[in-house]
């Protein structure tokens, strides 16, 4: 592990060839779920199961080991101010563009509905739905206002991030901060990891091998029940000692398969390199929104599809996939000609839109 470290010191094909996985999984996961239109449940996939243990995990940990070179020679103030330009104003951008294509494409269809109770409706569900469109950028930002005020006022003490978390868990849910309360340790380890040099996660060179067993055990007892997004984070629904298992389930589930990854990853790089991993590793945050848009009530398959899921799985899926991320980066590069559209729709100054 130590060798990890040192090699993402210097940003290399390591850290980018991780992004690149973890954001084909995210599509790939999204293809699963909405290629079909029909009554399926996605959530017993087999595919669906491991993609879903441990890809947002593992983009969360990288999302706080990268965080650390932000973190650096920058005051609060500065650093928050350039998330926000960087993860919410694409955000912003976005859904101001699809909401108003939307009531625009429908303004006619809207028989007997005044222009202004039109307008309102509009601007009222604009508003309502942002603090939850890419929920995934959302949290980021969030984790690294968090970590950048424990960072500033707390040295980075443990006791502070570990209360943080607890005040978290007993927080009611609701659709963000459930996620938050799941993905705030992952960000916090992978930026620990950073900080530290590995010295602190340490521990993972000694279990590593244990890791690369759980994992698949783990999986193979996966449940429905095991999802945030089927159960929450809520300590307050149900039997409690059942929620405190699930959610340790899923903890220990993703941190496990964060190290089954990392450690495949490395020693896969040792005999083979896919630079087009590699390269889609550059544009994840491009990449991530334009997909929803691509993938949202795909239905392109006919449910029949489905009855062979290795052909699912395996053939139609990912080819799907692959052509979304293609598409996505053909738009991405569109964008990225003019600093104003890159800005607002990419979040970036430069041309490395994943930045």
């Amino acid at each position: 592990m130590e060798q990890i470290v040192k090699k993402l010191e210097n940003r290399d094909i390591f850290i980018d060839y991780l992004k690149g996985l973890a954001i084909f999984l995210v599509v790939w996961g999204h293809t699963i779920q909405f290629a079909l239109d029909s009554s399926i449940d996605f959530f017993l996939n087999p595919v669906f199961i491991v993609i879903y243990s441990f890809h947002m995990p593992l983009f969360m940990f990288v999302s706080g080991y990268l965080f650390m070179y932000s973190i650096k020679n920058r005051d609060i103030k500065t650093l928050i101010k350039s998330k926000f330009f960087q993860l919410i104003i694409p955000i912003i951008t976005w859904s101001f563009v699809y909401k108003t294509l939307y009531f625009v494409v429908n303004y006619y269809r809207s028989n007997g509905i005044s222009l202004y109770q039109q307008v309102m409706e509009y601007l009222i569900g604009y508003l309502k739905d942002l603090p939850e469109e890419f929920w995934y950028l959302w949290v980021v930002f969030y984790c690294t206002i968090i970590v950048s005020i424990i960072q500033r006022y707390f040295k980075d003490k443990l006791i502070a991030y570990f209360a943080i978390f607890a005040i978290l868990l007993i927080l009611p849910d609701n659709y963000i901060l459930l996620l938050l309360k799941f993905m705030y340790p992952y960000f916090v380890a992978g930026y620990l990891f950073h900080k530290n040099k590995g010295k602190e996660l340490s521990c993972i060179k000694d279990i590593k091998p244990l890791a690369m067993l759980a994992f698949p055990i783990l999986l193979f007892f996966w449940k429905k029940d095991f999802y945030v997004y089927t159960t929450g984070m809520s300590l307050y629904v149900g039997v409690f000692r059942y929620r405190v298992f699930i959610i340790l389930y899923r903890y220990l589930t993703g941190f496990v398969g964060v190290v089954f990854v990392m450690e495949v990853v490395k020693t896969s790089l040792k005999y083979l390199t896919i630079k087009g991993v590699t390269y889609i590793g550059k544009y994840t945050l491009g990449i991530y929104i334009i997909q929803y848009y691509l993938t949202y009530r795909l239905y392109v398959l006919p449910d029949f599809i489905a009855d062979n899921q290795i052909i699912y799985n395996m053939v139609f899926t990912p080819v799907i996939s692959i052509v979304i991320i293609i598409i996505s980066l053909i738009a991405i590069k569109i964008l990225q000609k003019t600093r104003i559209t890159n800005r607002l729709f990419l979040g970036s100054r430069v041309k490395s839109a994943g930045e």
